[in-house]
């Protein structure tokens, strides 16, 4: 179910990492959910899911991935809330469960600087983002400590690009972590002067495009998890 959790308890050494990983003919080898890892042990490990995650693993299972760690049981927790299948996030309530996503940088071949990356958001509770334009090792900035580089409305957050997040965007894409709140859309905004609303319009006649979790193009998506982008909207989907 959209939004239930999977909660792995486990023990584990200094710099561990684990991952829940699938493998079918279309994308190899692919990581499906990755888990934050903190406390003492034994340690009890989160990660809310969305759609395309439910839906790849009824159909494909899945297999522990990482080191260093030792688990004990994997459960699955239904979820709490109602949430939207198309939902392209679901935030968890604490820094425990804490997961990130990871967003190619075929995305964002036709950004610019002074653009806005707008997040489209509900359910949410003093809600937390961290961005590491061109993923790990690129730069990284968080509500927290870069208040000034955001803009908030109640159903939303963004930031202008600059030229230097561009560059890591194009290089290596986005990774997004993210904390209380559903992350219901993702928009490019171009023009600053355009609304919201009439990004949501413009989108809706503009061209489909389809991508791997690779972020290689797809001309005849099928039988997979692909995102997909028309206009400036982004979403992840199952066909």
């Amino acid at each position: 179910m959209v939004g239930g959790k999977i909660e792995i308890r486990l023990n584990m050494q200094e710099g561990a990492i684990l991952k829940l990983c699938y493998d079918k003919p279309v994308d190899g080898w692919t990581d499906l959910l990755s888990f934050p890892l903190e406390g003492e042990n034994p340690v009890t490990a989160q990660s809310a899911l969305i759609k395309s995650q439910v839906t790849t693993m009824k159909e494909y299972g899945f297999l522990p991935f990482g080191y260093g760690v030792s688990i004990i049981e994997i459960a699955y927790v239904p979820s709490e809330i109602t949430v939207d299948e198309n939902a392209i996030w679901v935030g968890p309530k604490s820094f425990k469960e804490f997961g990130s996503i990871d967003l190619p940088a075929s995305l964002f071949s036709e950004a610019e600087a002074g653009d806005k990356l707008v997040f489209m958001i509900s359910d949410s509770d003093n809600p937390y983002i961290k961005l590491l334009f061109g993923s790990w090792g690129g730069i990284e900035i968080n509500t927290d400590v870069n208040p000034e580089e955001f803009s908030h409305t109640t159903n939303s957050i963004s930031l202008t690009l600059k030229q230097e997040y561009i560059d890591k965007l194009k290089a290596n894409g986005l990774t997004i972590q993210a904390v209380r709140f559903i992350l219901d859309q993702l928009l490019l905004k171009s023009d600053s002067t355009v609304s919201i609303k009439d990004i949501d319009i413009d989108s809706d006649n503009a061209p489909v495009e389809y991508f791997n979790l690779h972020g290689i193009g797809v001309n005849k998506p099928e039988n997979g998890v692909f995102i997909r982008r028309q206009g400036n909207k982004i979403s992840k989907i199952i066909l």
